[in-house]
């Protein structure tokens, strides 16, 4: 099995190639600086520019995100937000993805592609359901933060390879709480 030096090695090689220059975005691998750290020759160090993004939260980042949603909708796929848009959709897609940017990148790009897979020139409700279906592997509404009215109640860990775990059992779900 090749190790972190392995790693380290072809990162280095891929961006001093001058030939080809490439700049990589690693989001979500907080790994990645153990392979900064192995790297002997500090070499990486000198090559890497972190960019931290600290986790969000509603209150401070919920315009930023539906900027975002807008952008990516609007600008990029060339659709609408249609008008049946879930109650609290920033705040649902925020929580669903436990606040991890990455988790909410894929929601969005899932939700699109859904929307565009199926012909629709809006992004509905249906794709944000079926959008967190996949992240969360999830078969019924309830299990949804999308679909379910009591959303907050789904409290899903994040596995150490990003995907979403199972709910977390709790004793009470009060209605969109």
């Amino acid at each position: 099995i090749k190790g972190a030096a392995y790693v380290t090695d072809t990162l280095k090689n891929m961006l001093q190639d001058s030939s080809w220059p490439v700049h990589l975005v690693l989001v979500g691998l907080p790994e990645i600086d153990t392979l900064i750290e192995r790297d002997p020759a500090e070499q990486m160090e000198r090559r890497t520019d972190p960019f931290i993004i600290q986790e969000p939260n509603f209150e401070e980042d919920a315009d930023y995100f539906e900027w975002i949603v807008s952008a990516l909708v609007e600008k990029r796929a060339g659709l609408q937000l249609s008008a049946d848009q879930p109650h609290e959709l920033i705040e649902r897609l925020m929580h669903g993805a436990r606040g991890r940017f990455g988790l909410i990148m894929h929601l969005i790009v899932w939700a699109i592609e859904d929307a565009l897979e199926t012909g629709a020139d809006e992004v509905s409700t249906a794709n944000w359901i079926e959008a967190y279906a996949r992240l969360a592997k999830c078969k019924r509404d309830d299990d949804n933060v999308f679909a379910e009215p009591a959303w907050r109640g789904i409290i899903r860990p994040v596995n150490r390879d990003g995907t979403l775990g199972p709910v977390a059992v709790t004793k009470h779900k009060k209605k969109g709480r």
